[in-house]
């Protein structure tokens, strides 16, 4: 079994143009499942593309097991460590789903052939596509295509996995296979999972880090997250005006996040209210994207 690989980010910084993905992030990453929960633009992205060695960053310094992603000569080692779902993975239109993988797996140094076919089947059947390896990736479904990525990146079962907006496109079978999935990855692998979607955050990950405008603004349990909360959630029937967020609900009414009326009954909150919470004092009216 794997030992998972140890992280260490300090101070990561990194600018696209004018705007400022990565504002002095610190990070450290043993093992278990760890979610990257922000908005969209929050620079989860960003951060992926740098713990992957896509990207350099402009300040501050990764460490993988002790090696550098900044210095080029660790950069193959970390490499050969890692798995890598990107946001956005593309395939050749011709290639076939087999292909693509033993593809991969041929770059990743799997060179004996008869072992990599084996891997290759492997991952395959861990997402589903074990019945499609002649199928053309052209003609996979968006979900198709997104768990081809995911059979990517498990090739050689990594000990740093990385995972950019894994269930997007995912139905909800396809979502709760994948959860099962990761979940059982941690013990092996030191699992990075970006998403948006509170859910998902809640259901696959021991820690939560939200990253707000490209700093970490929260690291810790999913529990905690929703404690964040605590005391600020309730029920009206109607809109409030000058809270941090509140929606309707099925029946009408409102559930509100923010600072409650006196003598108003609380709800017990969740990730998704801590999360809002956070948001909400982290980033002042109007700035928020």
């Amino acid at each position: 079994m794997n030992r998972p690989a140890v992280v260490l980010a300090h101070g990561v910084a990194k600018r696209w143009g004018s705007t400022q993905a990565l504002a002095g992030v610190d990070l450290r990453l043993d093992g278990g499942v760890t979610t990257l929960l922000g908005p969209n633009g929050a620079g989860k992205t960003t951060m992926l593309r740098c713990l992957a060695t896509a990207t350099v960053p402009d300040a501050g310094q990764i460490l993988v097991d002790g090696l550098d992603v900044g210095e080029r000569s660790d950069r193959t080692e970390i490499r050969r460590r890692l798995g890598y779902l990107p946001q956005e993975p593309r395939f050749s239109p011709k290639a076939t789903v087999y292909e693509v993988v033993d593809y991969l797996a041929i770059l990743k140094e799997h060179h004996d052939r008869s072992r990599r076919h084996r891997e290759v089947v492997r991952v395959l059947r861990l997402v589903g596509l074990d019945d499609r390896l002649d199928a053309r990736t052209a003609a996979l479904s968006t979900g198709m295509r997104r768990r081809l990525g995911v059979a990517q990146a498990l090739i050689g079962s990594p000990s740093l996995l990385l995972l950019d907006e894994p269930a997007t496109a995912l139905d909800p079978e396809e979502r709760l296979s994948l959860r099962e999935q990761i979940s059982g990855l941690g013990a092996s692998s030191t699992v990075v999972v970006s998403t948006h979607l509170t859910d998902e955050a809640a259901a696959i990950s021991a820690t939560v880090v939200v990253l707000v405008d490209g700093a970490v603004c929260f690291v810790g349990p999913p529990v905690a997250l929703a404690a964040a909360a605590a005391g600020r959630v309730w029920v009206a029937p109607t809109a409030p005006v000058g809270v941090v967020r509140s929606w309707r609900l099925p029946d009408g009414s409102y559930r509100v996040v923010g600072e409650p009326p006196t003598g108003v009954p609380l709800v017990e909150p969740t990730l998704e209210d801590g999360y809002l919470w956070l948001l909400g004092t982290t980033r002042p009216a109007g700035t928020r994207r």
